[in-house]
């Protein structure tokens, strides 16, 4: 009877002193973050600063609707900036 033929090598993995960072992967992840926070904080400290102006103009229709077309054309857009960032940033693994 033949026996069976030795098990397979596991492939080597590459070596983590080569100068490679482990802060690598999680570069994009920061930077989005950082921006995300920087655009939050800039909306908090707007309405914070308006004393009360600001949500005291929401009170007319037309700057109410104003405002809700501009919001929805910057989402809009910052999820096109996201998506196309994280396509040029993103390892390309899936």
């Amino acid at each position: 009877m033949a026996q069976n033929p030795p098990p397979p090598n596991p492939p080597q993995q590459p070596n983590s002193s080569s100068g490679s960072s482990k802060w690598g992967p999680w570069v994009p992840y920061i930077l989005f973050g950082l921006i995300v926070f920087i655009f939050i904080a800039l909306i908090i400290w707007v309405v914070w600063n308006s004393k009360g102006g600001f949500l005291e103009s929401l009170e007319r229709v037309e700057y109410a609707r104003g405002l809700i077309t501009f919001l929805i054309a910057v989402a809009t857009v910052a999820i096109a900036l996201i998506l196309a960032l994280s396509t040029v940033v993103g390892g390309g693994t899936v």
